[in-house]
Protein backbone atom coordinates (compact mmCIF):
# COMPACT_ATOMS: atom_id res chain seq x y z
CA UNK A 1 0.00 0.00 0.00
CA UNK A 2 1.11 3.43 -1.01
CA UNK A 3 -0.92 4.78 1.77
CA UNK A 4 1.58 5.81 4.23
CA UNK A 5 4.51 6.91 1.63
CA UNK A 6 3.28 9.89 0.63
CA UNK A 7 2.96 10.94 4.23
CA UNK A 8 6.56 9.92 5.13
CA UNK A 9 7.82 11.47 1.83
CA UNK A 10 6.20 14.66 2.10
CA UNK A 11 7.36 15.39 6.21
CA UNK A 12 10.33 14.54 4.74
CA UNK A 13 10.22 16.80 1.79
CA UNK A 14 8.77 19.69 4.16
CA UNK A 15 11.93 18.91 7.03
CA UNK A 16 14.29 19.18 3.44
CA UNK A 17 12.66 22.89 2.49
CA UNK A 18 12.66 24.38 5.89
CA UNK A 19 16.37 23.26 6.20
CA UNK A 20 17.72 23.80 2.79
CA UNK A 21 15.35 24.82 -0.02
CA UNK A 22 16.04 22.02 -2.69
CA UNK A 23 16.34 23.02 -6.78
CA UNK A 24 13.24 22.51 -8.72
CA UNK A 25 14.55 19.29 -10.04
CA UNK A 26 15.28 17.68 -6.87
CA UNK A 27 11.55 19.02 -6.00
CA UNK A 28 10.39 17.68 -8.95
CA UNK A 29 12.33 13.98 -8.61
CA UNK A 30 10.67 13.76 -4.90
CA UNK A 31 7.60 14.75 -6.01
CA UNK A 32 7.95 11.79 -8.72
CA UNK A 33 8.81 9.60 -5.97
CA UNK A 34 5.17 9.83 -5.02
CA UNK A 35 3.69 8.32 -8.70
CA UNK A 36 6.35 6.28 -9.49
CA UNK A 37 4.38 3.12 -7.26
CA UNK A 38 1.24 3.70 -9.52
CA UNK A 39 3.37 3.60 -12.89
CA UNK A 40 4.54 -0.22 -11.16
CA UNK A 41 1.05 -0.88 -10.87
CA UNK A 42 0.24 0.28 -14.45
CA UNK A 43 2.48 -1.56 -16.20
CA UNK A 44 1.45 -4.94 -14.69
CA UNK A 45 -1.32 -4.68 -16.64
CA UNK A 46 -0.53 -2.86 -19.54
CA UNK A 47 2.96 -5.02 -20.45
CA UNK A 48 -0.20 -7.41 -21.18
CA UNK A 49 -1.93 -5.42 -23.60
CA UNK A 50 -3.97 -3.66 -21.05
CA UNK A 51 -7.61 -4.21 -20.24
CA UNK A 52 -8.44 -4.03 -23.55
CA UNK A 53 -6.40 -7.18 -24.18
CA UNK A 54 -7.89 -8.92 -21.29
CA UNK A 55 -11.38 -8.12 -22.37
CA UNK A 56 -10.96 -9.41 -25.78
CA UNK A 57 -9.43 -12.86 -24.70
CA UNK A 58 -12.50 -13.07 -22.17
CA UNK A 59 -15.35 -14.38 -23.95
CA UNK A 60 -18.67 -12.48 -23.49
CA UNK A 61 -16.85 -9.77 -22.58
CA UNK A 62 -15.21 -9.35 -25.82
CA UNK A 63 -17.94 -7.59 -26.92
CA UNK A 64 -17.62 -4.86 -24.51
CA UNK A 65 -13.79 -4.39 -25.11
CA UNK A 66 -14.08 -0.55 -25.66
CA UNK A 67 -15.02 0.10 -21.90
CA UNK A 68 -11.59 -2.16 -21.24
CA UNK A 69 -10.05 0.76 -23.49
CA UNK A 70 -11.51 3.73 -22.62
CA UNK A 71 -10.24 2.75 -18.84
CA UNK A 72 -6.69 1.83 -20.06
CA UNK A 73 -6.68 5.56 -21.60
CA UNK A 74 -8.04 7.44 -18.41
CA UNK A 75 -5.52 5.49 -16.68
CA UNK A 76 -2.89 7.20 -18.50
CA UNK A 77 -4.44 10.22 -17.98
CA UNK A 78 -4.24 10.44 -14.54
CA UNK A 79 -1.07 9.51 -14.65
CA UNK A 80 0.33 11.92 -17.19
CA UNK A 81 -1.70 14.71 -15.18
CA UNK A 82 -0.26 14.36 -12.06
CA UNK A 83 3.28 14.04 -13.52
CA UNK A 84 2.79 17.50 -15.20
CA UNK A 85 1.56 18.51 -11.65
CA UNK A 86 5.04 17.62 -9.91
CA UNK A 87 7.12 18.93 -13.30
CA UNK A 88 5.01 22.07 -12.71
CA UNK A 89 4.62 22.55 -9.18
CA UNK A 90 7.31 25.54 -8.69
CA UNK A 91 6.00 26.69 -12.06
CA UNK A 92 4.80 25.97 -16.22
CA UNK A 93 8.58 26.48 -17.68
CA UNK A 94 7.98 27.93 -21.60
CA UNK A 95 7.28 25.70 -24.22
CA UNK A 96 8.76 26.41 -27.81
CA UNK A 97 6.06 28.12 -29.62
CA UNK A 98 5.69 30.17 -26.06
CA UNK A 99 9.97 31.33 -26.37
CA UNK A 100 8.73 32.14 -29.79
CA UNK A 101 6.52 34.39 -29.14
CA UNK A 102 8.32 35.57 -26.59
CA UNK A 103 11.48 36.94 -28.60
CA UNK A 104 9.12 37.93 -31.73
CA UNK A 105 6.81 40.18 -28.97
CA UNK A 106 10.41 41.38 -27.51
CA UNK A 107 12.00 42.59 -30.83
CA UNK A 108 8.96 44.90 -31.81
CA UNK A 109 9.23 46.13 -27.94
CA UNK A 110 5.53 44.08 -26.98
CA UNK A 111 4.23 46.02 -30.14
CA UNK A 112 1.17 43.36 -30.87
CA UNK A 113 0.01 45.57 -33.49
CA UNK A 114 2.92 45.17 -35.28
CA UNK A 115 3.15 41.40 -33.87
CA UNK A 116 0.42 40.79 -35.89
CA UNK A 117 1.13 42.58 -39.27
CA UNK A 118 4.29 40.31 -39.34
CA UNK A 119 2.80 37.04 -38.34
CA UNK A 120 0.07 37.81 -41.07
CA UNK A 121 2.66 38.58 -43.38
CA UNK A 122 4.03 34.47 -42.11
CA UNK A 123 0.90 33.12 -43.45
CA UNK A 124 -1.06 33.11 -39.89
CA UNK A 125 -4.82 34.06 -39.62
CA UNK A 126 -6.27 36.73 -37.53
CA UNK A 127 -7.88 34.11 -35.04
CA UNK A 128 -4.69 32.10 -34.90
CA UNK A 129 -2.43 34.75 -34.10
CA UNK A 130 -5.61 36.15 -31.27
CA UNK A 131 -5.02 32.83 -29.88
CA UNK A 132 -1.75 32.92 -30.12
CA UNK A 133 -1.78 36.52 -27.87
CA UNK A 134 -3.83 35.03 -25.07
CA UNK A 135 -1.54 31.85 -24.84
CA UNK A 136 1.71 34.12 -24.65
CA UNK A 137 -0.68 36.04 -21.19
CA UNK A 138 -1.35 33.10 -19.83
CA UNK A 139 1.86 31.41 -20.26
CA UNK A 140 3.45 34.39 -18.83
CA UNK A 141 1.55 34.30 -15.77
CA UNK A 142 1.72 30.40 -15.29
CA UNK A 143 5.85 31.07 -15.25
CA UNK A 144 5.91 31.96 -11.71
CA UNK A 145 2.41 30.09 -10.40
CA UNK A 146 2.95 27.29 -7.91
CA UNK A 147 1.33 24.33 -6.49
CA UNK A 148 0.74 22.94 -2.90
CA UNK A 149 2.30 19.71 -2.06
CA UNK A 150 -0.13 18.38 0.14
CA UNK A 151 -3.01 19.45 -2.46
CA UNK A 152 -0.87 17.02 -5.04
CA UNK A 153 -0.43 14.14 -2.52
CA UNK A 154 -3.84 14.25 -1.82
CA UNK A 155 -4.24 13.74 -5.56
CA UNK A 156 -1.84 11.43 -5.61
CA UNK A 157 -3.57 9.08 -3.07
CA UNK A 158 -6.86 9.23 -4.98
CA UNK A 159 -4.95 8.20 -7.80
CA UNK A 160 -3.54 5.30 -6.06
CA UNK A 161 -7.13 4.53 -4.93
CA UNK A 162 -7.99 4.14 -8.51
CA UNK A 163 -4.84 1.86 -9.59
CA UNK A 164 -5.91 -0.21 -7.20
CA UNK A 165 -9.43 -0.51 -8.51
CA UNK A 166 -7.77 -1.06 -12.25
CA UNK A 167 -5.17 -3.86 -11.10
CA UNK A 168 -8.02 -5.51 -8.97
CA UNK A 169 -10.67 -5.66 -12.17
CA UNK A 170 -7.88 -7.21 -14.21
CA UNK A 171 -7.14 -9.98 -11.89
CA UNK A 172 -10.85 -10.50 -11.49
CA UNK A 173 -11.37 -10.64 -15.46
CA UNK A 174 -8.83 -13.37 -15.24
CA UNK A 175 -9.95 -15.44 -12.52
CA UNK A 176 -13.79 -14.51 -12.79
CA UNK A 177 -16.66 -16.03 -15.06
CA UNK A 178 -19.45 -13.58 -13.39
CA UNK A 179 -19.70 -11.17 -16.75
CA UNK A 180 -22.62 -9.35 -15.44
CA UNK A 181 -20.56 -8.55 -11.89
CA UNK A 182 -17.41 -7.51 -13.72
CA UNK A 183 -19.15 -5.16 -15.89
CA UNK A 184 -20.71 -3.53 -13.08
CA UNK A 185 -17.16 -3.37 -11.42
CA UNK A 186 -15.64 -1.95 -14.94
CA UNK A 187 -19.11 0.47 -14.95
CA UNK A 188 -18.37 1.78 -11.58
CA UNK A 189 -14.64 2.33 -12.17
CA UNK A 190 -14.81 4.44 -14.93
CA UNK A 191 -17.43 6.35 -13.50
CA UNK A 192 -15.03 6.62 -10.48
CA UNK A 193 -11.99 8.22 -12.91
CA UNK A 194 -14.18 10.22 -14.58
CA UNK A 195 -15.47 11.68 -11.21
CA UNK A 196 -11.41 12.19 -10.66
CA UNK A 197 -10.34 13.36 -13.63
CA UNK A 198 -13.61 16.14 -13.68
CA UNK A 199 -14.07 16.88 -9.96
CA UNK A 200 -10.36 17.13 -8.67
CA UNK A 201 -9.20 20.64 -8.35
CA UNK A 202 -5.61 19.58 -9.41
CA UNK A 203 -6.53 17.38 -11.96
CA UNK A 204 -8.62 20.01 -13.76
CA UNK A 205 -6.03 22.61 -13.63
CA UNK A 206 -3.42 19.96 -15.47
CA UNK A 207 -6.21 19.85 -18.35
CA UNK A 208 -6.94 23.55 -18.47
CA UNK A 209 -3.05 24.20 -18.41
CA UNK A 210 -2.09 21.46 -21.08
CA UNK A 211 -5.32 22.48 -22.91
CA UNK A 212 -4.05 26.16 -23.73
CA UNK A 213 -0.97 25.44 -25.73
CA UNK A 214 -2.01 25.84 -29.50
CA UNK A 215 -0.66 23.56 -31.92
CA UNK A 216 1.94 24.97 -33.68
CA UNK A 217 3.89 23.44 -36.98
CA UNK A 218 8.07 24.34 -35.91
CA UNK A 219 9.18 24.11 -39.23
CA UNK A 220 6.30 25.99 -40.73
CA UNK A 221 7.59 29.07 -39.14
CA UNK A 222 11.15 28.59 -39.21
CA UNK A 223 11.29 27.25 -42.56
CA UNK A 224 12.37 23.43 -42.17
CA UNK A 225 11.52 21.29 -44.73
Amino acid sequence: MLRLAPILVFGFFCTWIAVVPPPAQAQEELCGELIRPLVLKKNTIAENGGLWSLFERSGGLKEHSVQGLKIDSKINKILNRLKYLCRTREGVPFTELARYISSELAQLNENKKEFKKKMIILGKSEGEINIWLNYIKTARENQDRTLQMNKIVQAVEKGEDLLEGYVDLAAKIRNSKNESSLLAQTRHLLEAIDRFLSQNPYMVKALRETERVPYWDFEENYGGS
